[in-house]
């Protein structure tokens, strides 16, 4: 099976996506994006797309008629419309590589002018859209899309989740996906310079991805439904939470171990040990 990670901006895909290519052979994985646009990948000959296996990036429902196989699945995480958007515009704000980094700057725009403009199809019900295919602003999003997004996640996607159960939407991938290890990993791509939102930005956010919240709340609800049909999911989690702390814990102290021998290595350290020998 051939798998497409529909890769939603600002909703923990980056974790995931570190997950994935570490389960994947070598040059069998593609993440489309600056280095290789969609577009791009669209010119290659169909040869070169039937090698890829996994393919990523921030990219619409649609693109499994490229890569040659009739037995191709997606998944993707979903995120609470409001605190992605927010996370969107932080996002652009600290990286000046952004390709809306210096249009956000010229304009001087607040959170609510960016959420509620139209810089991107992503602010406008863009988890839709995607799930959709659609990201042509021109067609409003509507009851309809919502329904065919969920019509796509029914019929193509073998499992998704959120980032606000992250660590259940990985237990239910490695379900399904048939992991034979538990997915221990290191958050990626955290920011943490959002400032406190007001209620009535909050608001005025929601309102503007009414459908996006349509579609969020229905992958709740089937999400619930879906590790609810696991035997033993409860103690599972458990486990995973426990032995990812573990990870966790065992990466930052060799982590701390490997900056100390660096720095005792350095030729800084070595100049005043040598110094300190010859005047003591």
């Amino acid at each position: 099976m051939k798998l497409i990670f529909l890769h939603i901006p600002k909703a923990g895909g980056t974790t995931l996506e570190s997950i994935l290519l570490d389960r994947q052979s070598a040059g069998q994985a593609l993440r489309l994006g600056k280095a290789v646009p969609p577009d791009e990948f669209r010119r290659w000959p169909q040869e070169r797309r039937n090698g890829i296996s996994l393919l990523m990036g921030h990219i619409p429902f649609g693109m499994h008629r490229l890569l040659g196989s009739d037995d191709v699945r997606y998944l993707t995480i979903f995120r609470d419309p409001v605190e992605r958007a927010i996370s969107h515009y932080y996002y652009i704000k600290r990286h000046p590589t952004h390709w809306l980094h210096d249009e956000l700057r010229r304009r001087s725009l607040s959170l609510r002018d960016f959420a509620l403009s139209d810089l991107t199809s992503q602010l406008d019900n863009g988890q839709v859209r995607l799930l959709a295919g659609c990201e042509d602003t021109g067609i409003p999003t509507s009851d309809d899309m919502v329904e065919k997004a969920i019509d796509n996640i029914q019929k193509w996607f073998v499992g998704f989740g959120s980032l606000e159960r992250f660590d259940e939407s990985l237990l239910l991938l490695k379900h399904v996906l048939c992991w034979n290890d538990l997915p221990v990993y290191l958050l990626r791509n955290v920011g943490h310079d959002k400032k406190a939102v007001s209620q009535e930005d909050r608001q005025a956010i929601r309102e503007r991805n009414h459908y996006d919240f349509a579609l969020y709340q229905w992958a709740q609800d089937e999400f619930s439904r879906r590790i609810g049909e696991i035997d033993g999911f409860a103690a599972e989690l458990r486990t995973f939470e426990a032995a990812n702390k573990a990870y966790a814990l065992g990466y930052e102290s060799g982590r701390r171990e490997g900056l100390a021998l660096a720095t005792a290595r350095s030729p800084t350290r070595r100049i005043r040990r040598k110094l300190k020998s010859i005047f003591s």
